[in-house]
């Protein structure tokens, strides 16, 4: 008995791995400013000026990096949300996102999706995400409490 669930556990872990690599191409478009402060797929609350995005083909809690093809440049992203299903668009990313991309004024760009990070099991993740859009003296703040958990 624990011989097979040692080799279930194993090949579950393969198969979490696998996905670190995984390229594919596609649309990407942004979140629309009324989706600011509601609450994603993971129970984060969503923030517009943040460095996220919304993704069906990848687990959540994936870091991914999006690269425009028509001007390559490209940002590192937390999978925070799901696409809705009638969507069939590769990722959706904050307007931060899609301002450092180039295309906000297009609204939508041809992009390549690399998963550069599985999932992580951080307990404090859903505290940290939101930390870089906050001012220096509120960061210092928070990491404080933080270190004292």
């Amino acid at each position: 008995m624990n011989k097979y669930f040692i080799l279930a556990f194993m090949l579950i872990g393969n198969l979490c791995m696998a996905q670190i690599g995984k390229t594919f191409h596609g649309t990407a478009s942004y979140y629309a400013n009324k989706f600011h402060g509601r609450k994603t797929a993971t129970g984060e609350v969503f923030n517009n000026n943040g460095m996220t995005c919304a993704c069906n083909q990848v687990k959540l809690g994936s870091i991914v990096r999006v690269t425009n093809l028509k001007n390559n440049k490209s940002v590192v992203l937390k999978v925070t949300d799901r696409l809705a299903a009638s969507n069939h668009r590769a990722v959706d990313l904050t307007v931060k996102a899609a301002k450092e991309l180039g295309f906000y004024e297009a609204g939508l760009a041809k992009v390549k999706v690399e998963v550069i990070e599985k999932k992580t099991s951080n307990e404090n993740e859903n505290e940290s995400i939101q930390i870089d859009s906050l001012a220096d003296s509120k960061k210092d703040t928070i990491f404080t409490k933080l270190d004292t958990k």
